[in-house]
């Protein structure tokens, strides 16, 4: 397990366990339990390892081997919609 990136002025935290990517939130001074990102990112059977946002919070890049015929693991953005959620 580790903590991939803090981000929201470090009010919610970004985490890799059991190949997947998860983010926690910090509120009343203390850190709610992770909650998977959504199925787009975190692919059954496949290994997300790395996240980072765009300086505008507007998107998302991370690392799997969702699409590697090596298990070798590549970069993939995703957009934030209007709703606030990935698409």
């Amino acid at each position: 397990d580790a903590t991939v990136h803090l981000f929201d002025n470090d009010q919610k935290m970004v985490l890799y366990h059991n190949e997947d990517l998860y983010v926690s939130e910090f509120a009343n001074d203390h850190w709610s339990k992770p909650v998977p990102l959504p199925k787009h990112v975190n692919s059954p059977s496949t290994r997300e390892t790395h996240l980072a946002f765009s300086p505008d919070g507007q998107w998302m890049i991370f690392t799997s081997n969702m699409s590697s015929k090596y298990g070798d693991l590549d970069l993939f953005l995703c957009r934030r919609e209007a709703d606030g959620s990935w698409g």
